[in-house]
């Protein structure tokens, strides 16, 4: 067997040229770059995860480290804070965190050992920065960091440390990261026309004067996904006050304490005869997100400033309950007192994927609304309806076109490797393509998801149609896809998508397929 030389990431400043090398994954070969890493004499490492009965496998495992784990974390937490809040206080506040935490660090093990047992490497290089560090600074900014190569390629440093059985070099290269990595919720915005900005500007004032009419008792009820106006009849319902709860930045201003981190990974690690839990252990306090630790106490006291009833009847949310730090926070104080803590379907995955990767809300939730399925394995679980459409008409044109919805490639946090996968389904689009007639061809307009803007410019999507076909109509994902629909007569959903659900509860005709 031929040895080469280990490359992690695509960040070719730790690549070799002029040697047989070994990419670990597809994720390393940017189509952009193909001119690069076509050239070169390379293997890619076996995708790891796919193979039959390995992902039920992988989500078990990665459950029942979050049951071992989870209860230790909260016992640091607790200390750290001096504090003695419940597990459920914390599975609302870091618990989604968690398993994301838990998914990318089981893969990036996984990944290595599978490639370490199967090839011979005879060498690797490594980012070093002393200022460089794993942690964010909120919850969701984890999503865009784990698809960031530095990270990544110093994070497969930290567990080729762990494992202590590397027998080949391991070349450090010194690299000052001076580009900021901006950890925000960033969303593509659609200009706003007149009447929204009036509509916008009216909702400001509102804002102010509604909480001097709402009551200590009040429930809170935000980011349901219901229509404004049905929203807003569920409070009169209620006998309540319409409120917009507007919160504050998510933004932590404090940095991470690297003396704090080390003694705290101290009090949750000891010897295992389980690398992987270890591996876990040692690197849980690398990784977590500055709110949660060195900028919690700032949080907290922004939630003591939060104008919002002090002893609600209940909350309901279908959004808020995963990355809004400062709902988190107040949410899970409230719900320490006994408020009952509702919460809504928030996709269509909730109840038909069999490995749904980080839904866990069903470990907090008194209840959950689902869009209307009974049989959801959660006791907790309420058949509703679908809340995004209720009480809206969706208008499609019956002389219309075509419309194939896209998915982005996923960000890389899942269990297993998923871009082969995503190399399928690329390939799947083309074949379908390739069998329509010439008329419904001309009128096909090919939907992309908007994020892939934003964290899949590894695929080169926009590139990669133009040279399969330069005559297709691309559509950037922008604008509401409503508008797209009243212009067409038939939508094709290329993947588990929630807008089957709200195409059919509209009556839009549709067809599905996906691997």
């Amino acid at each position: 067997m031929t040895r080469r030389f280990l490359i992690t990431t695509a960040d070719e400043r730790s690549w070799k040229l002029n040697q047989p090398v070994l990419f670990l994954g597809g994720w390393c070969k940017l189509y952009s770059r193909r001119h690069i890493w076509s050239k070169l004499d390379s293997a890619v490492a076996a995708p790891y995860g796919l193979e039959p009965g390995q992902k039920d496998t992988l989500n078990d495992l990665a459950l029942k480290m979050e049951r071992d784990l989870f209860p230790a974390v909260c016992d640091v937490l607790n200390y750290h804070h001096k504090v003695q809040y419940s597990q459920r206080y914390w599975k609302i506040v870091v618990g989604y965190w968690f398993r994301l935490f838990l998914f990318i660090v089981i893969n990036r093990y996984n990944t290595l050992v599978q490639c370490l047992k199967n090839y011979e490497v005879d060498g690797t290089i490594v980012f070093s920065d002393k200022d460089y560090s794993l942690e964010t600074k909120e919850s969701y900014s984890i999503f865009q960091i784990c698809n960031n190569d530095k990270w990544n390629n110093i994070l497969y440093s930290h567990i080729l440390t762990h494992l202590q059985k590397t027998a080949f070099p391991i070349e450090y290269i010194d690299f000052h990261d001076t580009s900021s990595f901006k950890q925000t919720r960033e969303h593509l915005e659609v200009p706003k026309s007149i009447t929204n900005r009036i509509l916008k500007s009216v909702l400001r004032k509102v804002v102010k004067v509604a909480p001097l009419f709402s009551r200590e008792s009040d429930s809170v009820i935000v980011s349901t996904y219901l229509p404004v106006s049905v929203e807003k009849k569920l409070y009169l319902a209620l006998g309540q006050v319409p409120q917009h709860y507007t919160l504050h930045s998510n933004e932590t201003k404090e940095d991470a304490d690297r003396g704090v981190r080390e003694a705290l990974t101290e009090r949750i690690t000891f010897e295992k005869s389980d690398p992987l839990e270890g591996i876990l252990r040692a690197l849980l306090f690398e990784l977590l997100p500055v709110c949660y630790l060195e900028g919690f106490e700032s949080l907290q006291a922004s939630v003591s400033e939060l104008r919002w009833p002090s002893k609600p009847k209940f909350i309901f949310t279908s959004s808020n309950f995963a990355f809004d730090e400062l709902f988190k926070l107040w949410a899970a104080s409230k719900v320490e007192k006994g408020t009952p803590y509702i919460i809504g379907q928030h996709g269509n995955g909730h109840c038909t994927r069999k490995r749904n990767h980080f839904l866990n809300e069903e470990q907090f939730a008194d209840k959950i609304i689902t869009w209307g399925s009974h049989d959801t394995g959660h006791h907790q679980s309420i058949p509703g309806f679908i809340f995004k459409t209720v009480g809206k008409k969706q208008d499609y044109n019956r002389q219309g076109g075509l419309i194939l919805v896209q998915v982005s490639q996923n960000y890389l946090c899942t269990l297993w490797d998923e871009t082969p996968e995503y190399v399928n389904y690329w390939e799947d689009q083309k074949e379908f393509i390739q069998f329509l007639d010439e008329i419904p061809k001309s009128k096909l307009t090919i939907r992309l998801k908007a994020d892939s803007i934003e964290h899949n410019l590894t695929w080169s999507e926009n590139e990669r149609w133009r040279e399969f076909d330069s005559s297709l109509i691309l559509d950037d994902g922008v604008k509401p896809i409503q508008n797209l629909i009243s212009e067409n007569r038939l939508i094709v959903h290329s993947y588990d998508s929630t807008g089957i659900l709200e195409n059919l509860s509209q009556g839009v005709p549709m067809i599905a397929f996906w691997q």
